[in-house]
């Protein structure tokens, strides 16, 4: 299905709303797929969960994360589409790994992903907008040595970083423009590398054909 009819099936109770100013869900309920990579994607990934028996655990996932649904705070969002990169991380695993599981409990701030036929987890992030690239840098540093001190020991881990979605200049920022993507692949495997840790990174929501996979 679209991302609408997913939307409508996850949150019947917003209602669509044309004005881009409009909490995040309710404005996605009226934007189509059509010539937007991350929504279409995006859409991939809830097909992929449904195909397996994890949809119900998603579903009461995404809602908890938006809390009150008349309220939409900021914070509420970035929680919602954080479970959204989750979503996109357990498609990725679906298709690349083996058949995935969420783990309900969440590990510190991480709602962590496994896989048995590989015993690996995957810990997903997504990057959060910011004005300075510096930030970025500090950010995934922090996530490394995070998962570094949640997965101790030599288990199969793997670093999921989905950048963040600039809705209507999603092309003009992270993940498309070179000279932002270039180096924080770069600083990306080399934090990674000392660390011993596998990781994939992906443009906003777009699982189906990360920037870069190291797993």
């Amino acid at each position: 299905m679209d991302i609408q009819d997913w939307l409508n099936v996850i949150y019947p109770e917003v209602t669509p709303d044309l004005d881009p100013r409009a909490p995040f869900i309710a404005h996605i309920k009226t934007r189509t797929p059509e010539h937007n990579p991350p929504l279409f994607w995006l859409g991939c990934a809830l097909d992929e969960i449904s195909e397996t028996n994890e949809m119900d655990i998603f579903i009461e996932k995404a809602r908890k994360a938006i809390g009150d649904l008349s309220d939409f705070s900021w914070a509420n969002e970035q929680a919602c589409l954080d479970v959204f990169s989750q979503a996109c991380a357990f498609a990725w695993a679906s298709k690349n790994l083996s058949k995935p599981q969420f783990i309900e409990e969440s590990n510190g701030d991480y709602s962590c992903i496994f896989v048995p036929d590989y015993d690996a987890t995957i810990v997903p992030k997504r990057i959060r907008h910011v004005r300075h690239f510096e930030d970025v840098v500090s950010d995934i540093s922090d996530f490394v040595n995070d998962v570094q001190q949640l997965l101790p020991g030599d288990q199969n881990k793997i670093g999921y970083l989905d950048t963040y979605l600039n809705l209507d200049w999603y092309a003009q920022d992270l993940g498309y423009r070179l000279e932002l993507t270039e180096p924080l692949v770069s600083i990306l495997k080399n934090f990674t590398g000392d660390q011993d840790l596998r990781f994939v990174l992906t443009r906003p929501f777009q699982w189906g054909n990360p920037v870069v996979s190291c797993y």
